[in-house]
């Protein structure tokens, strides 16, 4: 965002704004987006957001203003890559696969880890040789001509689970209003909430809770590439698990992963060695969440709905995030020490265990065929 806010002529703090605008707009969508997976085509939909999403990279591209910046990311990208990202990925498992549900959300949640590793680098690669508009240009073309053939071999379907979405939009509200008065859908929340929130604040903090322990820049940066891959790995391993076993056993596992490689983490700062050790860790119990999420959802709430349901939690997942984002700045504010952060991420992590308990028994059968209308 520098050279952007450069070119732009705008403060970089207010160039930073940029990815909290496009977080809030994606989590305010997702109700609407969730609805619109249920009741339409899954293909369609996934078709038209890489065109709109295609377009929005080239439109970044020529962009004049920081408004005009601002209002193509919420037009053009937040929304329509909602249906092409996790949550079409999601819902098209949810409507297709009635055996081995998990090891899909499991893949599923590996396309987008592995993105995220290989992503950046490119990125930056590119940056040092290109401008941040012809960047935007290559990533307009590689979504269009790599996403959109892949999309066109997605099999065609003709939901009837979901179809009041048809009724028009104020079928939305209702749908949001009776998923919100259910006890299951806070659960869920509860359950994904904090554990989201400490994986995101721990790759913001690494890097530099290493450095002030005196690990060297560039050591400190492979620290998040090991947790990053150790995460990628292991997803497809934790949804094959979740279609054997009970999910309370595999939540169980991933949070003691998760708490180990923090305690650990905690305990060996300013050793590179055995921190990359506990990143490792961590990143195989951080691994589970997004595949855990979502089969979830799935069981908690009902197949049928996934897409409402799944929006109903990311809405309902953004004010946590953002206090917890809030929290932990002031708390290493006042420590002046990473290790608090850590210590309370664990806290954390140990009162999540003991909401686990509150699972219905439903919730831990290993998934099981199904048949239904749209399948």
């Amino acid at each position: 965002m520098e050279r952007v806010s450069t070119d732009l002529h705008i403060p970089l703090s207010s160039g930073l704004g940029a990815p909290t605008v496009y977080l809030a707009i994606l989590s305010l969508a997702a109700p609407f987006s969730g609805v619109l997976l249920d009741g339409y085509s899954i293909r369609q939909l996934m078709i038209g957001g890489t065109v709109c999403t295609a377009a929005g990279f080239a439109a970044l591209g020529m962009v004049q203003t920081f408004p005009q910046y601002l209002l193509v990311i919420a037009l053009l990208i937040a929304v329509p890559s909602q249906a092409m990202g996790m949550m079409g990925a999601g819902k098209l498992v949810a409507r297709w696969m009635t055996e081995n549900r998990g090891l899909g959300m499991g893949v599923a949640a590996l396309g987008v880890s592995a993105s995220g590793i290989l992503l950046p680098p490119s990125a930056a690669a590119l940056l040092e040789r290109y401008g941040w508009r012809e960047i935007y240009g290559v990533i307009a073309v590689a979504v269009f001509v790599v996403l959109l053939p892949l999309l066109l071999a997605v099999r065609k379907d003709v939901p009837v689970i979901g179809h009041d979405a048809r009724r028009g939009f104020g079928s939305i509200f209702l749908n949001m209003l009776n998923l919100v008065r259910h006890w299951s859908l806070w659960l869920v929340v509860v359950l994904s909430a904090p554990q989201l929130a400490i994986w995101a604040l721990l790759g913001i903090d690494l890097i530099p809770m290493a450095t002030k322990s005196g690990v060297a820049h560039f050591a400190a940066a492979t620290l998040l590439a090991f947790f990053s891959i150790a995460a990628a790995l292991v997803q497809p391993l934790w949804g094959w698990s979740l279609d054997r076993f009970a999910l309370k056993r595999v939540l169980g596992f991933s949070l003691a992963f998760q708490l180990v490689g923090l305690i650990s983490l905690n305990m060996t700062l300013g050793h590179y060695h055995a921190m990359v050790g506990a990143v490792a860790l961590y990143g195989i119990g951080a691994g589970a969440v997004l595949p855990l999420l979502n089969v979830l959802i799935g069981r908690v709430m009902g197949w049928n709905n996934f897409g409402s349901a799944l929006g109903a939690v990311v809405v309902a997942n953004l004010p946590i995030l953002m206090g917890a984002f809030y929290l932990a700045g002031k708390l290493l504010d006042y420590t002046k020490r990473y290790s608090a952060s850590l210590e309370t991420f664990a806290a954390v992590l140990v009162g999540v265990m003991f909401v686990a308990l509150l699972l219905p028994a439903s919730s831990n059968e290993p998934s099981r065929p199904e048949l239904h209308g749209a399948q």
